[in-house]
């Protein structure tokens, strides 16, 4: 009685959205879709072809997809530079999008 019940925190999920908005957004575009200005997807002019969507990797692990954000991919870089933490708060940004939340 009287006890409440605990909260997951917003934050980590607002952080990943603010460090995927830097990092993610112009290649992979802003809801996941490979569509970023540098991509050439859905016919948008870039210099990069081949940029995938999110969905793609949902059948991935999540820490398949955090050594892709350390040491990158084919067209990907790697971000070594972001801090072990940040890069799980942009694993599971990449999840959040990719059961359909909104950026």
């Amino acid at each position: 009685p009287g006890r409440s019940r605990a909260r997951r925190p917003a934050a980590p999920l607002a952080r990943g959205r603010q460090l995927y908005a830097s990092y993610c957004t112009v290649c992979h575009g802003p809801a996941g879709m490979g569509d970023g200005l540098v991509s050439m997807a859905n016919k948008r002019p870039g210099p990069f072809a081949g940029v995938f969507p999110l969905v793609t990797a949902t059948s991935r692990s999540d820490g398949y997809i955090y050594n892709l954000l350390r040491v990158g991919g084919d067209l990907m870089p790697g971000y070594k530079r972001i801090p072990e933490e940040d890069r799980w708060h942009l694993v599971n940004y990449v999840r959040y999008l990719q059961k359909g939340g909104r950026p």
